[in-house]
């Protein structure tokens, strides 16, 4: 039994070491180019089962149920990711920004952990 709890351990640690390799990414190009969306796909798809293109088209419902499937820690890198990539678009109501609402919104109701950035996240996003 600790051997598997060590090993999905470390597999939260390396998911979150890949998005946080990815938000880096994002947060550093100006724009958002072609080769970027496919590598974050791939890397969706490897480790989620699921394409970033594909989880922005999915509907509420849907997307709360992916939600569900994933660890609170890959969620709040998720709103990261999220947020810096609707910083790079010109329309202030983009499909990245209520895709980051709909995320805050079910970790402000399926979480147990109050945090200061979703707050400052939402506060952003309501500036929108």
């Amino acid at each position: 039994m600790i051997r598997e709890n060590d090993f999905v351990k470390r597999e939260l640690q390396r998911l979150q070491i890949l998005l946080n390799h990815l938000i880096g990414l994002v947060v550093d190009k100006n724009e958002v180019d072609v080769t970027l969306q496919e590598t974050t796909d791939l890397a969706f798809l490897e480790n989620f089962g699921i394409s970033f293109d594909l989880m922005l088209k999915l509907e509420k419902d849907d997307f709360s149920q992916q939600l569900a499937s994933w660890d609170e820690s890959h969620l709040d890198l998720l709103v990261k990711l999220l947020l810096s990539w609707h910083e790079n678009q010109e329309n202030k109501q983009s499909l990245f920004s209520q895709k980051a609402l709909l995320v805050l919104e079910y970790l402000e109701v399926n979480s147990n952990t109050f945090s200061f950035e979703r707050l400052q996240w939402r506060n952003q996003l309501s500036k929108c």
